[in-house]
C-alpha cells in the first residue's frame, strides 16, 4: 500500500477499481449465502471504510483495510444503531474481522436467552470475551468494569525510586515501542547513535512475520531518510513482531527473553486499552528494572 510521510495510507495514490472488482460489486451472486446479520455488516463497512474493496473479504482485519481508531468508534456507533445492541466499544478491537464481528453480534443479540457477552479477567484487552453459546448466564446484570481501574493497584507495586539509567557503566538495552511511526523513526535513529548509552534496541513491530515487520519498519525509516542497514548487521537492533492492544503484547515466546533482557522501556506507540498497556508494562518495569540485573526473580503475581 502506497504511504505519505507520515506512515499512513496514501489514500490519493491509490489506484482506482478495476473493471473486474466493479464488476464482482455489482454482482448479486457475490452476496449468495450470506446471513442478513452478515449483509447489514458489509453495508455498515462498506459505508465507513475509504476506498473499501468491494465485496470486502470477510476474513480481513478493518485495520488492514485502511481502519483506525476513530473509523472503530465510528463503526461500533452504527453497529449499535442498525442492530439496536449496546456493543462495547472495544468489540471492534477483539474482533476486527466481518466474520468475528458478525459472530459476536448474533451472540449479544441473544443476551436474553442466556448467551451474554460479560467481562471477565484481565488477560483480555477490552475486558470483556464471549460466554460459550448455550451457556446460561448465572446474572445478566454484569458489573461493568471501570476504564484503567486497574492503574490504582498497579502503581502501587512500583518502587519509590528507580536509578536512572545514566548512571549505569553498562550501554542499555532499549524496548521501543511506536519505532513505524513518523516520531518514532527519529527516536530509533536518535538511540542507536548513542553508542556509548544504548547497546541495542528492540522494537515492538505489528507484522505476520519477523521479516515482514523489519521491512515495514526499514520503509518507514528510509522514507524518513534515517535508516541504517548497519544497526542490524551490527546487532544493536532487533525486531520483535507483538502487538500492544495483547496480552503481553502478543510477544509469545519472546516475552520472558525481552523482559529480562531491556533495562529501559520507551514507549512511543498508540495504544486504545490503557488498561492492557499499564499491566504489560509493569510486567516489564519488575522484571527489567528490578529484577534482570540485580537477582534472579520468577514472574510477578498480579
Amino acid at each position: 500500500m502506497p504511504l505519505n510521510p507520515n506512515g499512513k495510507i496514501d489514500k490519493p495514490a491509490l489506484p482506482f477499481p478495476d473493471t473486474a472488482q466493479i464488476t464482482l460489486s455489482a454482482n448479486p451472486v457475490a452476496l449468495k449465502g450470506m446471513t442478513p446479520t452478515e449483509r447489514a455488516m458489509q453495508k455498515i463497512w462498506s459505508k465507513i471504510l475509504p476506498n473499501a474493496p468491494q465485496p470486502i473479504p470477510s476474513d480481513e482485519s478493518f485495520f488492514d483495510l485502511g481502519g483506525h481508531s476513530i473509523l472503530a468508534t465510528r463503526l461500533i456507533f452504527e453497529v449499535r444503531k442498525v442492530f439496536v445492541i449496546d456493543a462495547p466499544l472495544g468489540l471492534i478491537f477483539e474482533e476486527p474481522t466481518i466474520k468475528g464481528l458478525v459472530n459476536a453480534v448474533d451472540k449479544i443479540k441473544n443476551e436474553d436467552l442466556g448467551i451474554a457477552y460479560k467481562p471477565t479477567g484481565p488477560e483480555s484487552d477490552t475486558g470483556a470475551t464471549l460466554a460459550v453459546p448455550g451457556q446460561v448466564a448465572q446474572d445478566k446484570k454484569v458489573p461493568a468494569l471501570e476504564y484503567g481501574k486497574d492503574l490504582d493497584a498497579l502503581v502501587g507495586q512500583l518502587k519509590e525510586s528507580y536509578a536512572s539509567p545514566a548512571e549505569s557503566q553498562t550501554p542499555a538495552t532499549v524496548f521501543l515501542t511506536g519505532a513505524t511511526g513518523f516520531l518514532g523513526a527519529f527516536v530509533l535513529a536518535d538511540l542507536l547513535a548513542r553508542t556509548e548509552q544504548v547497546s541495542k534496541v528492540i522494537a515492538l513491530v505489528r507484522g505476520k512475520s519477523r521479516e515482514e515487520a523489519l521491512a515495514r519498519l526499514k520503509s518507514g525509516s528510509t522514507d524518513r531518510g534515517v535508516w541504517d542497514d548497519k544497526w542490524v548487521q551490527d546487532g544493536r537492533l532487533e525486531v520483535v513482531v507483538g502487538d500492544l492492544s495483547l496480552a503481553k503484547f502478543g510477544l509469545g515466546s519472546d516475552w520472558e527473553r525481552v523482559a529480562n533482557e531491556a533495562d529501559v522501556v520507551l514507549h512511543n506507540g498508540a495504544l486504545v486499552s490503557l488498561s492492557s498497556f499499564f499491566r504489560n508494562m509493569m510486567l516489564i518495569f519488575r522484571r527489567s528494572i528490578g529484577c534482570s540485573r540485580t537477582r534472579n526473580c520468577g514472574p510477578p503475581t498480579l
